[in-house]
């Protein structure tokens, strides 16, 4: 059984503000209006994340743009016999997302794999994301969890939040998701 674990995006930023006046010299002048700005992406719609540089942040467009996306971390079960001689797994992680792919390395006899691994891929609108987290054997690799979103609600729910943890019975996987320009 896949569980899909939502986490809320950390607030790395605040709000635009006006810059170089009080609210005093606001209301004479008219002039340094306070500009909008979010502070999570909770703040945006739905096909829109919170976009933080410095102290501006604004809310933009998910789809269509590039991600950066960082397979983090996984952890296998422990108890799960992985090879016959009764060794670690050696895993690795498979991502999709529309028509781009990315693998990450495979981390030999590691019950705790990271990765720290990079690729960037574009959010599609309408896309499917999917990922795969294997045990590379010598004969065939044995699936140790899977995942697939699709549609525009569900892939906006998982990059607007910027972490999605995935877990099976056997292992787990920390994938971000970070704006690339």
């Amino acid at each position: 059984m896949l569980r899909y674990l939502r986490f809320f995006p950390a607030v790395f930023g605040i709000a635009a503000c006006g810059l170089g006046g009080s609210d005093e010299n606001l209301a004479d002048t008219g002039e340094n209006e306070e500009e909008e700005g979010c502070d999570s992406s909770l703040d945006c719609d739905d096909d829109l994340f919170c976009y933080r540089e410095g102290l501006v942040s604004e809310c933009e467009e998910i789809f269509d743009r590039q991600w950066e996306i960082i397979i983090v971390s996984g952890t296998a079960d422990t108890e799960y016999n992985w090879d016959l001689a009764g060794g670690a797994p050696d895993p690795y992680v498979f991502v999709r997302l529309g028509d781009d792919a990315c693998m990450t390395s495979t981390e030999s006899d590691s019950f705790f794999p990271a990765w720290n691994e990079s690729c960037e891929m574009v959010v599609p609108s309408g896309g499917t994301l999917e990922v795969e987290m294997y045990d590379d054997d010598v004969d065939q690799s044995d699936t140790m969890l899977t995942f697939s979103a699709s549609g525009n609600d569900e892939l906006a729910d998982i990059v607007r939040r910027e972490v999605l943890t995935l877990i099976s019975d056997i292992a787990s996987v920390e994938i971000r998701f970070l704006p690339g320009f």
